[in-house]
């Protein structure tokens, strides 16, 4: 009897049946309760666009990342944004067009894309999706300067959205902030890609 798999688990097994024999019974053993590599792999292939002018947006980041959970976008958006700078692909094309894989057992995947002056945008897309359309839109540009009680500049303050604990020395951000940017050695700053009205 060759490998076959059922309810996620593979079995083998086999013995040696002469000809003309009835009621045969053939033990098979589990082997493998995981997926062998590539089983499971999540496919998607889309484009980006302007949202206002459906225009291909031709430099992008996007990140295929398998859904922790069957929680809403919503509830998953402020903590992921992060994500997209560890392991994102950054693509330059004409069209607009990505494609990506990632190992998931899930049916649904979260996709994250990203592009300077726009908002970011997260989705939950479908195994083996073709044609995905992101549509992003243009997002409010800060700039500015940190200065101290004196009036010099600050090198590598953090600015945020949302709020920081300090454990020791090192801050850590908290639950649903998100990195927006670091100020530079003249204590400058560039923010792109925001609501309007989002406050930091």
């Amino acid at each position: 009897l060759e490998n076959f798999q059922r309810d996620g688990t593979w079995y083998s097994g086999g013995e040696k049946v002469r000809g003309g024999k009835q009621d045969v019974e053939i033990r098979l053993e589990a082997f493998h309760t995981q997926p062998y590599p590539g089983m499971n792999e999540f496919k998607v292939r889309g484009n980006v666009i302007d949202a206002a002018t459906e225009k291909p947006i031709n430099e992008f980041k996007f990140h295929l990342l398998p859904s922790s959970a069957d929680a809403p976008v919503e509830a998953e958006s402020n903590r992921i944004w992060d994500e997209i700078n560890v392991g994102a692909t950054h693509i330059i094309d004409s069209n607009g067009e990505f494609s990506g894989t990632v190992d998931s057992e899930r049916d649904t995947c979260r996709l994250v894309v990203t592009s300077e002056g726009y908002k970011p945008n997260l989705s939950i897309v479908h195994r083996n999706s073709r044609n995905v359309l992101v549509a992003l839109e243009r997002g409010a540009t800060t700039d500015g300067k940190v200065l101290d009680a004196h009036g010099n500049a600050v090198k590598g303050a953090l600015l945020v959205r949302g709020s920081l604990s300090i454990a020791g020395d090192i801050p850590t951000l908290r639950a649903g902030a998100r990195m927006l940017a670091e100020s530079s050695t003249e204590g400058t700053f560039h923010i792109t890609g925001v609501a309007p009205e989002e406050e930091s």
